[in-house]
């Protein structure tokens, strides 16, 4: 008869016993505050298989037998949970207390949500008392004997009138050895599958299948969730307001990804968000990611690898093939910004520099461009006068266009003797830019400098 069990520090130790380091698994021990800790990680499919959990860390803490003060238990085990939350002031947290209070095994869940302070409600009708304090709800779903749902169906009508940004499930677990009973706290991002551990499995608890808040207005997603960046996934005559309509709620940084833009509507936007302090990026652009932080856009981020180079680019499609090239070149990349090829854009080369200057995590830059306008003219001048502290790397796409003839992007277009991709060249040698003349060499070019 197999074992069960809800803990993976547990399935993972079984594993290891039967079926030998055939997956990738990752896991640790250390102490919290006197406290024994083991964290198990299960990066792929394989190791989900293995351990029969979904992907995602497993914080287990331990406490010592027989121990009566559970004080500096509860500390570290918040501790540990602010670790795994990462929450920011004001997000709402939704606790569900799962299993059947009318049996004792299986009570903890809504027995502990009677030691909790609720303050949704006080922020509500109270805001000048309890403005400050984080709204905190409570909902106990019982089980499907005694209510004929799903605990993932009232958790989830909850979670969309409540729009939490996290929500803390607590339940009953399974152990295989009996001396964790009552002493082992498992904290897991994973989600949860009620009733898995003794072989009576739910419908799972978790991001996918509680689904994303879905906000009315952006002001009203500010409120909610306290963002600072919005991305617009419109079509381009829609762009323009929807870009307002985020920087007047007090979006911080916008991403338009949209193309074909109306050069007036940008006009207007840069406008108002010069008025506000908002920055753009776009339109006509991927976006905008830091390997294994954050992703805004549309790139894949699977050819992403956590690194010291910086990349900005005027192209989408360029961008995904130096990525993928300096990640086969073993480099990864501290953030890659595409600033689109409108001639009416947000941040330029210059507004990137700057940052990557400022930026301890960034030891090299790479610049994408292309024919039409004086962007990389621009960058190129200002690497030369400000005696750019780090190494830059830049490519010209376009160098075979006919004048006149657009190519691709609307800012794309050599016009008279303005845009040439050699004048380009020229600027970028001029500032000791070191210049990749083949794409196909990107990676190659950038990984002989740097490693």
């Amino acid at each position: 008869m197999g074992i069960r069990t809800d803990l993976a520090m547990e399935a993972k130790a079984l594993w290891e016993k039967s079926a030998g380091k055939t997956t990738k698994l990752a896991g640790r021990e250390r102490e919290r505050d006197g406290f024994a800790v083991t964290e198990v990680h299960i990066l792929d499919r394989r190791g989900e298989a293995a351990l029969g959990k979904p992907a995602g860390r497993y914080v287990t803490l331990e406490l010592p037998p027989l121990a009566r003060d559970v004080r500096p238990a509860a500390e570290a085990l918040a501790a540990e949970l602010r670790r795994l939350l990462r929450l920011q002031p004001g997000q709402g947290v939704l606790v569900a207390g799962l299993g059947n209070e009318a049996v004792t095994p299986d009570a903890l869940g809504p027995l502990c949500l009677r030691g909790l302070f609720l303050t949704r409600h006080l922020i509500r009708h109270l805001p000048e008392q309890f403005g400050g304090v984080r709204p905190v709800s409570a909902v106990a779903p019982g089980v499907l004997a005694t209510t004929g749902m799903e605990s993932l169906e009232l958790v989830r009508g909850a979670v969309r009138h409540v729009r939490p940004a996290c929500v803390l499930a607590v339940d009953a677990l399974a152990a295989a050895a009996p001396e964790r009973l009552c002493r082992t706290f498992q904290l897991s991002d994973a989600g949860i599958v009620p009733g898995s551990g003794v072989g009576n499995a739910r419908a799972a608890l978790q991001k996918r299948t509680l689904g994303v808040p879905v906000f009315d207005s952006v002001r009203q997603a500010v409120r909610e969730t306290g963002a600072d960046v919005s991305v617009a996934f419109v079509p381009a005559a829609l762009a323009a307001d929807a870009a307002c309509e985020a920087s007047e709620a007090g979006i911080r940084l916008v991403v338009v990804i949209a193309e074909h833009v109306p050069v007036l509507d940008m006009v207007r936007v840069k406008a108002f968000f010069r008025e506000r302090g908002t920055l753009l990026v776009g339109p006509n652009c991927p976006g905008i990611i830091s390997p294994g932080k954050c992703k805004v856009g549309i790139m894949p981020g699977y050819i992403h690898r956590p690194g010291v180079v910086g990349l900005v680019s005027r192209s989408g499609t360029l961008t995904y093939e130096a990525v993928h090239q300096l990640t086969a070149a073993g480099l990864g990349q501290s953030s890659c910004v595409g600033i689109g090829g409108d001639p009416i854009h947000g941040l330029s080369f210059v507004d990137l520099l700057k940052l990557y200057g400022d930026d301890p995590e960034t030891e090299a830059v790479c610049l994408i461009g292309e024919i039409g306008g004086d962007a990389e003219e621009r960058a190129a001048e200002y690497i030369r006068s400000s005696r750019y502290p780090k190494p830059v790397f830049g490519f010209i796409a376009g160098l075979t266009a006919p004048p006149g003839k657009r190519m691709g992007h609307a800012g794309a277009i050599i016009s008279g003797t303005s845009g040439r991709g050699e004048d380009k060249i020229a600027a970028f040698e001029e500032a000791g830019v070191t210049v990749i003349r083949e794409l196909g060499s990107f990676g190659s070019v950038v990984a002989q400098k740097l490693l």
